[in-house]
């Protein structure tokens, strides 16, 4: 499933709500926590850090417009997708978000990537901001997927 929506308008937000009392979900939300983007573990209920402020930057950043983001969120995100999907009691795996780093190869690309050769059984939700849903079509080649947005959300997948 591709959640979708314009930026900015609460798809991280709705994605929160909605785990907040699940213990079936796992994977990558990015909530912006008091104005800083941060990961969350949905299955563990773990935050850790995403975007970088200070002045002098860690070896490991990504820039990204006017944002900059470590590179270990990223790989530690996209460990918390992979242990998702090998986790038994997770019946929901999220990423979010597929966005112009991955189009690019980076960020959670290939975590995302695997989900094409993924076994059946997992619902699996991709979170893409409306502007650049044709291209994450297209470079992911996706060819059969449900788009939704987040009113969709609670009816899809309900508990």
């Amino acid at each position: 499933m591709l959640l979708t929506g314009p930026i900015r308008m609460g798809k991280s937000t709705a994605l929160m709500h909605w785990v907040e009392n699940r213990s079936d979900v796992g994977g990558v939300i990015t909530p912006d926590v008091n104005g800083v983007r941060k990961i969350f573990n949905p299955y563990s209920k773990i935050f850790h850090p995403m975007e970088w402020y200070d002045p002098e930057p860690p070896m490991d950043v990504i820039q990204v417009g006017k944002f900059t983001f470590l590179q270990s969120a990223f790989s530690l995100g996209t460990d918390w997708i992979r242990n998702a999907e090998a986790e038994e009691k997770v019946r929901i795996v999220i990423i979010d978000e597929i966005g112009k780093l991955e189009l690019e190869g980076k960020g959670f690309h290939d975590a995302f990537s695997e989900w094409k050769s993924a076994p059946q059984g997992k619902i699996r939700i991709a979170v893409v901001r409306e502007s650049l849903l044709e291209n994450v079509i297209d470079y992911f080649q996706l060819n059969v997927f449900q788009k939704i947005t987040t009113n969709d959300l609670f009816y899809v997948c309900s508990e």
